[in-house]
């Protein structure tokens, strides 16, 4: 009886036709890479993924700035959070102040100058340069 000798395989050139054992190998001077870590996905996986992309949310550019409010605006303020914190509702100062710019702009233009002459005006901390 004559035994056949084994023959030596050669190795895979496609990636997805190596078997779990066997290395990839390239002429280039990238490293081998290991057909263990190739997965496919079955038709369950594919089916079972959304096929919709995920819209990125536009977000809104935020500016930062300082004003200047008299005491009794800022007793204003804290006791609107006070009054909003009682009924379970937590809120920021710039919440109040944005909810304020919300009221105001759905005022009619004489409702709007009252509001805007009822206010005391305050002076800029800005010096003069002289």
């Amino acid at each position: 009886m004559v035994t056949a000798k084994p023959r030596a395989k050669k190795p895979a050139t496609d990636p997805l036709e190596a078997t779990s054992t066997e290395t990839v190998t390239t002429t280039s001077k990238k490293p081998a890479v290991i057909a263990d870590k190739i997965t496919v996905a079955t038709a369950n996986e594919v089916e079972n993924k959304p096929v919709t992309k995920k819209t990125k949310a536009v977000k809104t550019k935020l500016i930062k700035d300082s004003f200047t409010f008299p005491e009794q605006d800022f007793e204003k303020i804290a006791q609107l959070k006070k009054t909003l914190l009682a009924t379970g509702i937590h809120v920021k100062k710039n919440e109040l102040l944005r909810a304020g710019l919300l009221v105001l702009s759905k005022l009619n233009l004489g409702e709007l100058t009252l509001a805007v002459d009822q206010i005391e005006k305050t002076p800029t901390d800005r010096k003069s340069k002289k």
